[in-house]
Order: C-alpha cells, then structure tokens, then sequence
C-alpha cells in the first residue's frame, strides 16, 4: 500500500525519493522502513524500462486517471504520453501473476486505440514484489 502510494504520486524518480523522504519526515512510516523502500526502488530502477517510465521524457505523466468509452471507466496507474506514443502500466503487488491482470490490461490499451490518438501504445503490468514485468500486446 505504501509503495503504491508512492508510484501514485510520483511524476520521475526523483519523486519516489522525496516522497519516501516526506513519509519518513511526517511519521508515516520509520526511518528503517524508509530505507527499505529506497533500496526496493533503488533495485527497480536497475530496470531499463523502469528508469524510463519515471524519467523526465515524458510530455505528460497521468497517475490513476480514469479512461472513459462507450460508458466504460477503467483507471490504470499510470499512462506515459510522448508524441503519439502511450505507455500503460498498472502496479501489482501480489506474489504472482494473474491472467485477469492481463486481461484487464488488454481493456485499458483497447479503449486507448479506440481513441485514435496514438500511433503506438504499449501496456505492461508490473508486479513489484517479484520483480515481474509483464509486457501486454494489443490484440488488434
């Protein structure tokens, strides 16, 4: 819950860290449990598609942003938009995979193609407690 809360707020890497910091500072969680998360995020960026998901080229960043068609609402925690290209990925904190997480992936990217906005869009579910990433192709 608290890494999600996190990555929620987070717009690059930097603000992962800060927030740990402004947790720690307000008394949210102890100064160990602050370390803890640091080193985990530390880890996580030692993926190549991690570190470009919180660096700074992206034109805009939306976190838990509700999608809206044909009287649907899905909400991923995370859309990446650069140009004409979108990346999804929505966080996973359980200590396996699940093909509903994958299906409710296959949603969040259809809707997005529906929209005719973006030349390429990419989906992945992550799943940070194993250190998982789960890339999803849009069924066309």
């Amino acid at each position: 819950i608290l890494l999600h809360r996190i990555f929620e707020r987070a717009t690059t890497i930097d603000d992962l860290y800060n927030a740990i910091k402004r947790m720690s500072l307000d008394c949210v969680i102890e100064s160990d449990e602050a370390e803890r998360l640091c080193r985990n995020i530390d880890h996580a960026m030692e993926d190549e598609s991690v570190r470009e998901w919180f660096s700074d080229v992206w034109d805009d960043v939306k976190t838990e942003v509700e999608i809206l068609s044909n009287n649907t609402t899905r909400r991923p925690d995370r859309v990446m938009i650069s140009g004409q290209r979108a990346v999804v990925v929505d966080y996973k904190f359980g200590d396996k995979t699940n093909k509903q997480h994958f299906k409710q992936m296959s949603e969040y990217l259809s809707l997005l193609h529906a929209m005719g906005r973006y030349k390429s869009i990419e989906g992945y579910v992550w799943y940070i407690n194993i250190g998982h990433i789960e890339p999803i192709v849009l069924a066309q």
